[in-house]
């Protein structure tokens, strides 16, 4: 500013003022502008370190942001999951039940009495009698197959008659069986029908007091054509009580008969019938019940087994019949090559509490008393989980969850006969009354009232119809009578559903 005012006063000496200059730059370079490099560099270090900052923050903001993103893509799905599920999630059992191959106690179905009886009552609405006036009926059986019931008896002849149900329950007789007996063949003591799910073919067992029991195989090639003897089966050595117990499988392929103290299993499609397998020993006294069945799939034989070291003897059916005679059991077999083996490894190879008298339904399914006597329990064939080398165990769970009530112990002469339909239908007879079960949510309800009858045999019971609304109850009359009678029940079209 000194030298630019322009005052000509001033203007002396252009040397002197030029020097003058000089200094002054000089002396402002020295001074000032070391202090504005400093300053420009401090700001633009400020800046760095803030736009430095932002970064920093920036990227905290990004990574709070995506955290919150997964633990959100994780929560919500669950919280879903949780809201839609109608029970808390639990992991399901996967193995088998340990050592046994049976369910545990806690497992057990319940053992507390049975809802009350639901659905539409049962009606008494029609009588199937049969006599013989050559002589009296010494037992009646029954078997069906959809609406078709057969019913078979003896006294000096063996007697089937084949009884059809229409769709209203309207009874016709469809087929008529006689078996003329071997003069020489001694006393009849039962006899014991079978039939196979194609209804062409029927099994009667008749076995004796005395002399040789036997099997008659009948078959039907149409429904017009006459029923034909196809297998007439006996015991070599004249056992009589061949035939004590019976089954033929669904397809007619294969037959199971007591003979004596065995059980053998026969090919009915070979002519003659040539044995299965091995023959299987029973370990029981002849005297105590036995109950033989047979499928596609398996052998079942149900006894007393007898304990090692017990004192049985031939009156202990009527002096405790649990602690005398033996463990009730039921075994079951598979025909693996040319030999049976046993189905399940452990447990002794039998239904956990069960035994002996049971009924086979299809796809391994099972109804049997249990080894108490006071109650009937339905079961069904589970394979344990494959680990490793280890192979698949068989084994017999509970089919629902609640025991079927008999209201107290048989006594120990005492029987029940049993019936499985569709594997959740279920009837009883047992003391001169009958029960029917439904499986219903996997709980066993009641169907209708106790439906109680009287019979001096033991008692029989077939469930049967398209939805097993139609029950068969044998009652035999009394030793000597030549007169038996089939009570026919079904739901009432009147009632409560």
């Amino acid at each position: 500013e000194l030298g630019m005012t322009g005052d000509s006063s001033l203007m002396g000496s252009s040397q002197e003022d030029e020097e003058l200059e000089a200094d002054v730059t000089r002396a402002f370079d020295a001074r000032v502008q070391p202090n504005i490099r400093t300053a420009i560099v401090e700001e633009i270090k400020d800046e760095e370190i803030e736009g430095h900052s932002k970064q920093v923050f920036l990227c905290r903001l990004l990574s709070i942001l995506a955290g919150f993103l997964v633990v959100c893509a994780v929560l919500i799905p669950v919280t879903l999951l949780l809201v839609n599920s109608p029970t808390p999630l639990e992991p399901k059992p996967t193995a088998a039940p340990e050592e046994t191959m049976s369910p545990s106690m806690s497992q057990a179905p319940s053992r507390a009495p049975s809802v009350s009886p639901t659905g539409r009552p049962w009606e008494h609405y029609h009588d199937i009698l049969l006599s013989d006036p050559e002589g009296a009926i010494v037992r009646t059986s029954i078997d069906h197959v959809g609406n078709l019931l057969a019913v078979a008896s003896v006294a000096r002849k063996g007697h089937v008659i084949l009884i059809q149900f229409d769709p209203d329950d309207e009874i016709s007789v469809v087929g008529e069986i006689i078996i003329d007996l071997p003069p020489d063949a001694g006393s009849p003591s039962g006899i014991i029908v079978k039939m196979t799910d194609d209804k062409q073919a029927v099994a009667v067992a008749i076995p004796y007091v005395d002399g040789n029991g036997r099997v008659y195989v009948y078959r039907q090639l149409s429904a017009d054509a006459p029923w034909a003897l196809a297998v007439n089966l006996t015991d070599a050595d004249a056992d009589p009580l061949f035939g004590q117990t019976m089954d033929m499988s669904e397809d007619g392929r294969r037959l199971a008969v007591a003979v004596g103290n065995e059980v053998r299993v026969y090919n009915l499609t070979m002519d003659p019938p040539i044995q299965l397998g091995q023959s299987m020993p029973f370990s029981s006294r002849t005297n105590l019940p036995r109950v033989v069945s047979i499928s596609n799939r398996f052998l079942g034989i149900g006894e007393y087994r007898e304990r090692a070291n017990s004192n049985l003897n031939t009156s202990c059916i009527g002096t405790g019949l649990n602690t005398n005679c033996g463990k009730p059991a039921v075994a079951f077999y598979e025909l693996i090559g040319t030999g049976w083996s046993s189905l399940m490894r452990d447990h002794q190879n039998t239904l956990d509490n069960g035994g002996p008298f049971h009924a086979l339904g299809s796809n391994g399914t099972v109804v049997a008393l249990t080894t108490g006597r006071d109650f009937v329990r339905a079961y069904e064939l589970g394979f344990s989980e494959q680990t490793g080398t280890s192979f698949a165990e068989a084994y017999f769970g509970p089919l629902g969850s609640n025991d079927l009530p008999l209201g107290g112990e048989l006594d120990g002469e005492e029987t029940i006969s049993l019936s499985m339909l569709q594997d959740r239908h279920i009837a009883m007879a047992w003391e001169q009354q009958a029960a029917v079960y439904d499986l219903e949510s996997g709980l066993w309800v009641q169907r209708g009232d106790m439906i109680p009858f009287e019979s001096a045999g033991a008692p029989t019971v077939g469930l049967f119809g398209d939805s097993g609304h139609l029950l068969a109850l044998v009652a035999d009359g009394d030793d000597g009578s030549n007169v038996t009678s089939v009570l026919i029940f079904r739901l009432s079209a009147s009632g409560g559903d």
